[in-house]
């Protein structure tokens, strides 16, 4: 039977799961799992546009299919167009065959605006360093075969892997957290707003030609209480927005 799970995870999973072993130990199930590693490619199906969805000088763009319309080094403002599955765009015709899926990655350079206030006297929790990584087998949102937690103060964070009709595998990461009193100096305050700026700019990063240039501080207010700080980002990011020709 679990043979026969194996098989039909892999092949259901095929772009996600590299490879899986499910082994039982005494009353538990031990659930272990490779991720397939997928291409920063966008590959989309659908005939579509695409489109820069922020203002940007553009600084990688590889188009394997459709047409690209604009160039490495090109201005586009927010909205423009930058490639399409259109073949015959430059001809300014329009036909269902001639309509091709997109494959490629565009990047280009961005400036964005962050406004982040500090406390200047704040109890905050942190992770002490310690974590554990394991997975569950869920059936109705019901854990079936789980990992005793051994931390008394922690955060936990989980990424569901798969799923086949009523069951998941899920994939836990336990963190161990402790709280203390900080008094944060306006350099202190100023570091932990860079600190949220990268947070922030690592959990929309999808390419790893990604990257932060350069942060700039233009204003700064000390209240009784906190800091204001407002900063321009300079980076490259993904600036692809798709539309498609039709749903």
């Amino acid at each position: 039977y679990i043979e026969n799970v194996k098989e039909k995870i892999l092949l259901e999973n095929k772009d996600t799961i590299e490879w899986i072993s499910i082994n039982r130990e005494g009353v538990k199930y031990v659930v272990n799992v490779t991720p397939r590693v997928i291409s920063n490619k966008v590959n989309i199906d659908k005939p579509s546009n695409i489109v820069s969805k922020k203002d940007a000088l553009i600084k990688y763009l590889v188009v394997t299919g459709g047409s690209s319309v604009k160039e490495v080094n090109d201005v586009v403002k927010k909205g423009d167009l930058i490639a399409t599955s259109n073949l015959q765009y430059l001809d300014n015709l329009y036909s269902r065959d001639k309509m091709v899926p997109l494959v490629g990655e565009i990047l280009g350079n961005v400036k964005e605006y962050y406004e982040i206030e500090v406390l200047k006297n704040e109890e905050v929790e942190f992770f002490n360093g310690n974590k554990q990584q394991f997975y569950t087998l869920d059936f109705s949102k019901k854990i079936l075969f789980s990992k005793k937690n051994p931390y008394e103060n922690y955060f936990i964070t989980k990424y569901t892997l798969f799923k086949i009709g009523k069951f998941q595998v899920v994939k836990n990461i336990i963190y161990e957290k402790d709280t203390a009193s900080v008094i944060r100096t306006k350099k202190e305050a100023q570091d932990y707003a860079f600190i949220q700026i990268y947070q922030d700019y690592e959990a929309n990063r999808t390419s790893k030609k990604e990257k932060i240039d350069s942060i700039q501080l233009i204003n700064f207010i000390e209240y009784e209480d906190r800091y204001y700080f407002k900063f321009i980002v300079s980076a490259c990011k993904n600036i692809v927005e798709f539309k498609p020709f039709w749903q």
